[in-house]
């Protein structure tokens, strides 16, 4: 959508295309006389940068996204109400030998994407990756946009939600 609106300030009838591996884009306007469009590409996973954020016509602070982000997501989970908790607990015996190999292809780290499930060595979230296919998007395509991806991957994904799915109890809270 940036690129369109930076393409039509522009006045360019070229396409706008989002550079290889980097399908994420973050902006920021300066509104006057003569409007600035300030674009910055990123992969997913990857470390937010400091943009600008404009005050007035000449006038910006660099806003630190990374440490904002984090900041407000854990403010909105310290605060979030839900009338149910999940547990989830993964176990794997020796006879799970699929799951093991699903395991192997998913990586959990608290200091790679905020702990979320993300494809091993990617920082490509678990979740990225169903969210496209739940948009029906095919697997060449989510290959395309994401060239490290293999179809091995892909199968480790939806091996994984499916072994969650499948082990996830949900538990009501009592409400009071």
């Amino acid at each position: 959508m940036h690129g369109l609106v930076r393409q039509r300030l522009e006045q360019s009838d070229e396409p706008y295309d989002l550079p290889a591996g980097e399908p994420l884009t973050l902006a920021s306007y300066a509104a006057g006389p003569q409007i600035e469009v300030y674009l910055e590409h990123l992969a997913v996973g990857a470390v937010l940068p400091e943009m600008p954020l404009f005050l007035g016509q000449d006038r910006y602070v660099h806003v630190p996204l990374e440490a904002t982000y984090h900041e407000a997501y854990r403010g909105r989970v310290d605060t979030l109400t839900l009338p149910w908790r999940p547990l989830m607990i993964i176990e794997t015996t020796d006879s799970d030998k699929g799951v093991q190999a699903v395991l192997e292809q998913i990586e959990i780290d608290p200091r790679v994407c905020n702990g979320n499930p993300v494809v091993r060595g990617t920082r490509i979230p678990v979740a990225v990756i169903l969210d496209h296919l739940a948009a029906g998007e095919s697997w060449q395509s989510i290959l395309n946009g994401f060239p490290e991806l293999s179809r091995e991957d892909i199968v480790a994904v939806l091996g994984f939600a499916r072994h969650l799915v499948e082990n996830t109890e949900i538990v009501p809270a009592q409400v009071s």
